[in-house]
């Protein structure tokens, strides 16, 4: 998740906090992603020429974890709006001028 989602986030709670108030949520993007996909992102927009290697997984890795953010959007109208990729670009852009 961006932190710009983050930050959009914390301002509607603001804005709404008479709704918000006493509530517990979950600020996620709502989607999942794996390392492999990070790293096959994050190689790609840098143009990297390197072999990504894996090794199985270890006894109690968690295979997948996607947070419910339905709270947050039925209840404020919250919804993530920044891409993985697109966020991972935008940084790439920012440090490298």
């Amino acid at each position: 998740m961006h932190v710009d989602d983050v930050v959009e986030a914390f301002l509607l709670v603001l804005t709404q906090f008479a709704k918000a108030k006493n509530q517990v949520f979950n600020l996620a993007s709502g989607k999942g992603i794996s390392l492999l996909e990070v790293a096959t992102i994050v190689k790609s927009k840098l143009n990297g020429s390197n072999d990504i290697q894996t090794e199985g997984s270890s006894p109690g890795d968690v295979v997948q974890s996607i947070s419910d953010i339905s709270k947050i959007k039925d209840l404020l109208g919250f919804s993530p709006k920044i891409e993985f990729d697109t966020g991972i670009q935008n940084e790439i852009e920012e440090h490298s001028s």
